[in-house]
């Protein structure tokens, strides 16, 4: 089954390496999270013009890995 939210194909590159670890892995911490900031603001602004429910719970896909990455930095 498409997961397009949680696992879209097209965002796997190599051997199983998501985009957005490698993203991450190439910004610094303030960058990186500029990156999660305008994703999360990119889905919210075009839902209602584009995928509905499917932007929303990609902002939400977003927000989720935005404090987790918070989480990972911070120690906790």
């Amino acid at each position: 089954m498409v997961d397009n939210v949680n696992n879209p194909a097209h965002y796997t590159i190599g051997k199983g390496v998501e985009t957005i670890e490698s993203i991450e892995h190439q910004l610094s911490t303030d960058q990186f999270r500029g990156y999660l900031k305008g994703n999360i603001c990119k889905y919210l602004f075009r839902y209602e013009k584009k995928n509905y429910l499917e932007d929303l719970l990609k902002a939400q896909w977003y927000m989720n890995y935005h404090i987790e990455f918070e989480r990972r930095i911070q120690g906790e």
